[in-house]
């Protein structure tokens, strides 16, 4: 019997559904990742699936994933609109992970056990929000402000600009002992930072087709036809991080 698994992911705990009616809660700690892997290689589902929640799924992800057991992070996006095209309007732990059970079962989503480098991974997400601090201080600096305020935003940019340059090293590190680095380098207008990130947020490249690379990147044009009328194609979705990159 085919059995499906949501798992509703919070800072604090793991709430369990089981599509033939059980549910359980785990502590979102390494022993938690444990006692759900232990549980969860006993029952031998056909799919697991639980929602990317700004890194607090990483843990119990690659717990399950190094057990072998079929688990797929979703788009939150995806997951909330399946739930409202079932009729769930409530959102409650326990209620998503039955919404995340019942979209296992519905879409029975494609199971990918590929892993990036997840050293990379957290030096391209740290990267990044740098220079979201640095965007928002430059802005900062261009309105009106107390001198002493003037100096704390100039003295902050000082500091973000060390602390990228030190990660920017840290990133070149890594690259600089990849083949596959060496390879994306070699297309003209690819540098460090975009080879950075497509190896970081971009694992299944060379793995998948390119027009399912193109669709995971959100470059991938849509239609938007109806009867006669022929819309626009546009890009939607995907990774935003991939898509917005630079050099």
């Amino acid at each position: 019997m085919s059995q499906y698994v949501g798992i509703d992911v919070s800072k604090a705990n793991l709430d369990v559904a089981i599509l033939s009616g059980d549910s359980h809660s785990f502590l979102n700690t390494e022993s938690g990742w444990a006692e759900l892997g232990e549980m969860l290689s006993k029952l031998q589902p056909t799919c697991i699936v639980l929602e990317a929640t700004g890194g607090y799924e990483k843990g119990v992800f690659l717990q399950l994933l190094g057990l072998g057991l079929p688990v797929v992070r979703a788009n939150p996006r995806q997951v909330r609109d399946f739930a409202k095209a079932t009729g769930v309007l409530a959102k409650t732990d326990q209620l998503d992970a039955q919404v995340l059970a019942r979209y296992a079962q519905a879409i029975n989503p494609e199971i990918r056990q590929i892993k990036g480098d997840d050293k990379l991974r957290a030096l391209v997400s740290r990267r990044r929000q740098f220079l979201e601090i640095q965007t928002q201080e430059k802005n900062r600096a261009q309105q009106k402000q107390e001198p002493e305020i003037h100096q704390d935003i100039e003295e902050t940019l000082i500091w973000v600009k060390e602390k990228l340059s030190k990660l920017d090293k840290q990133i070149e590190a890594v690259l600089s002992v990849s083949p596959l680095a060496e390879c994306l380098r070699s297309v003209t207008g690819v540098g460090r930072v975009a080879a950075a990130t497509l190896m970081a947020e971009l694992p299944e490249l060379g793995r998948i087709s390119g027009k399912e690379i193109a669709a995971l990147a959100g470059l991938a044009p849509y239609n938007c036809d109806s009867g006669q009328y022929r819309g626009k194609r546009r890009i939607f979705g995907g990774r935003r991080t991939v898509r917005t990159c630079w050099c």
